[in-house]
C-alpha cells in the first residue's frame, strides 16, 4: 500500500476514536426521575428539650393578620416532585392550612390554643415531619 494511504487511515482511526470518546462520554437520558429524599422546615421553630418536639409560638399581629406561614426547602433541589402536604389535626376546628403551608387562624379564638401541622412530600409520605404552633391572640 501506499504511505498516504496507510497515513488517511491511521488518521480516520484517530479522529474517529476523538469523536465516539467526545459524543459517547456522558450517556444522555430524558424523562429521569429524582426522587425527593427529604426536606427542612425553614420557619422559626423551637424544640422541646424533653420530647424533641419541634414548635413555635405564633401571635397575631397589631392589623389583625391571624396567618402564618410554614417554610419549607426539599432535597435534592432538582427533584421531580417537590410537592409539600400540609395537614392539620384531623378535628381541628380553630385553624385551617392550605397547600402552601400557610396557616390561618379563625377570628373568634380568644384564648390561647395549639395546632399540630403534619408535613410530608407527596411522592413518599413516609419523608414526613410535624410541627405545634401555639396561638396566642
Amino acid at each position: 500500500m501506499k504511505k498516504s494511504v496507510i497515513i488517511l487511515i491511521a488518521l480516520i482511526y484517530v479522529a474517529s476514536i476523538a469523536i465516539v470518546g467526545f459524543l459517547g462520554l456522558k450517556a444522555k437520558s430524558y424523562n429521569d426521575v429524582i426522587y425527593l429524599e427529604s426536606f427542612e422546615i425553614l420557619s422559626e421553630y423551637k424544640v422541646d428539650i424533653e420530647t424533641g418536639s419541634k414548635y413555635l409560638v405564633f401571635i397575631p399581629t397589631s392589623d389583625g393578620d391571624r396567618s402564618i406561614r410554614l417554610e419549607t426547602r426539599v432535597y435534592p433541589e432538582n427533584a421531580s416532585d417537590k410537592k409539600i402536604i400540609y395537614a392539620l389535626e384531623k378535628d381541628c376546628t380553630v385553624a385551617a392550612v392550605d397547600e402552601n403551608g400557610v396557616v390561618t387562624f379563625n377570628e373568634n379564638i380568644t384564648n390561647p390554643v395549639s395546632v399540630k401541622v403534619y408535613i410530608y412530600a407527596n411522592q413518599n409520605p413516609t419523608i414526613s415531619d410535624e410541627i405545634l404552633i401555639y396561638y396566642v391572640p
